[in-house]
């Protein structure tokens, strides 16, 4: 014991007890109400859906998560040790393995499950990427994702009906993210003093830096020549997601203009942000079923419907393309080993440095 006053709470501690508690209020929420469902008529509502609607969403929600790769690759070539490196869909099979691993695990792990699987097929091309700028890239990717979602649903719930209060919602959440991709796009993350035994607090903050550099350097890309790729990806995301969302509405016979599908898109974009539970179970439900019932009228019955369903087309893109692309990646691995990126050796102590040394010959 060194005799300091040690604290009360660890925050990996209180992180667990907050998701417990979310946990515990969905899955009451969610008791409340399978209560009060009729569930003839919810079997009646399933009966009648229309599954060619449910497997044109399944298509769309494919493109969406392909359009999300295509935007993460635009952020990572705006890296420098990956530029000229990478190809073209290079990091497709990462995307759909990480959202393999999020549909069945918690507090987004499959982020950190592509950042691995990225970094392992950047370093067989010899590109020298670190997983912090990795890591900063897909943070960035979220937060250019979260500044479209924004534009899109303001700008086409202006025209389609979407009640004024989701359009300044949605409007205030876009431009509070256009404002931390200017921020960090424009900001260099600085210069962290060399120590030769770091403490927790100075290895936190080189941790934080590297994933304030991973965003400088992924924002300075969508800022500069990789503006159109990156922005065009992410709003062609949520019109692929939009689209997915209003063919689960008709499959179920609801109303699937733009107001209600921009209204369950927003409230399961919002939900997507709690990720307590095994591929977010009970969180996303009710946040795209709140909408329905509450503005629209729709009755529980067929909102639950159309809600499973939506869930249901999404977890089929992550097992159906993210089964094979993690199997891929193994036995690409076991085949191929990544090779380490090239590290430029150190001078030896006591020489010169090169442009020096020049400079003192030829004087």
């Amino acid at each position: 014991m060194t005799g300091l006053p040690q604290p009360r709470w660890f925050p990996a501690r209180t992180r667990v007890i907050r998701m417990v508690a979310l946990a515990l209020g969905a899955v009451v929420l969610g008791a409340l109400l399978l209560e009060r469902l009729d569930w003839a008529r919810l079997a009646d509502t399933v009966r009648a859906g229309e599954w060619r609607l449910l497997l044109l969403a399944m298509v769309l929600n494919g493109l969406s998560a392909a359009s999300k790769a295509v935007a993460w690759q635009g952020l990572v070539n705006g890296l420098p040790g990956a530029r000229s490196r990478s190809r073209p869909w290079d990091l497709v099979p990462s995307l759909f393995a990480g959202a393999l691993v999020n549909a069945a695990g918690v507090a987004r792990a499959g982020d950190a499950a592509k950042v691995v699987l990225a970094q392992r097929r950047l370093r067989a091309r010899r590109a020298e990427v670190s997983l912090g700028q990795l890591a900063g890239s897909v943070a960035a990717e979220h937060v250019v994702s979260t500044a479209a979602f924004g534009v899109f649903v303001a700008a086409a719930g202006l025209a389609g009906g979407l009640h004024p209060g989701g359009v300044l919602l949605t409007a205030g959440i876009g431009a509070g993210a256009v404002g931390v991709v200017v921020a960090t796009g424009r900001r260099p993350p600085g210069i962290l003093p060399p120590v030769e035994s770091p403490s927790r607090r100075m290895r936190a903050r080189r941790a934080i830096h590297a994933v304030w550099s991973g965003l400088h350097e992924a924002h300075r890309g969508c800022l500069g020549a990789n503006a159109s790729t990156v922005w065009t990806a992410g709003v062609a995301q949520w019109v692929f997601t939009a689209g997915a969302i209003a063919c689960c509405l008709a499959a179920f016979g609801l109303p699937f203009s733009a107001g209600p599908t921009l209204a369950v898109l927003t409230g399961l974009t919002l939900a997507h942000a709690l990720p307590v539970t095994p591929g977010g179970i009970g969180i996303n439900q009710a946040g795209a079923m709140l909408p329905l019932t509450a503005l629209y009228g729709v009755a529980p019955e067929p909102a639950l419907a159309a809600v499973v369903g939506i869930g249901a087309t999404e977890t089929a893109v992550s097992l159906l393309a993210g089964g094979p692309c993690l199997l891929w990646e193994a036995r690409r691995r076991r085949r191929h080993p990544a090779v380490a990126a090239p590290v430029r050796e150190p001078d030896p102590p006591g020489d010169p440095v090169p442009e020096l040394a020049a400079a003192t010959t030829g004087s």
